[in-house]
């Protein structure tokens, strides 16, 4: 339990200090939770895993999707997630196919288009989302972002 509570307290203390370095305006959610490893099935019956982070206690909210061969669990895509969330926004980090326990075989860019569009139409499908999704990421997972871009109906809000 204390050890518990020094890790959240920690980790509020640094998120102040991330949101500080770039000048982010005063978060709406201070407390972050989140819920590893759901099971994101594709269409051809593969499942991906992916993690949430939220606003504890929060309702519907849009939902930042992130998604990377690199691993959901590195430390830049949880000081991104603390970022958004802290702002009222939820973040879903997802392991593409084949890496870091999401089923399948990894090759890079084939799935992309087809697997990102079932995980969105997953998230848009969860009573926790409000229908609104934003994708964000560089490098491999802005490609992952462009893959999917030009063909959800309703569009993203946003890119990043």
């Amino acid at each position: 339990m204390a050890e518990s509570l020094l890790r959240d307290r920690t980790g509020r203390a640094f998120g102040r200090l991330v949101d500080r370095y770039l000048d982010m305006p005063e978060p709406v959610a201070p407390d972050i939770e989140c819920v590893r490893d759901l099971r994101v099935p594709m269409r051809d019956g593969t499942v991906l895993l992916a993690d949430r982070y939220r606003p504890r206690g929060a309702g519907p909210l849009p939902v930042v999707l992130l998604r990377t061969p690199y691993g959901k669990h590195k430390p830049d895509i949880k000081l991104f997630a603390g970022v958004l969330v802290r702002r009222g926004f939820q973040v879903v980090a997802q392991n593409v196919r084949g890496v870091f326990g999401s089923g399948g075989e990894f090759h890079a860019f084939v799935h992309e288009k087809d697997d990102g569009l079932a995980t969105a139409a997953w998230l848009r499908a969860r009573a926790w989302c409000d229908g609104r999704l934003a994708t964000a990421g560089a490098s491999y997972l802005g490609h992952a972002e462009w893959a999917i871009g030009p063909y959800l109906d309703p569009p993203l809000e946003a890119m990043c």
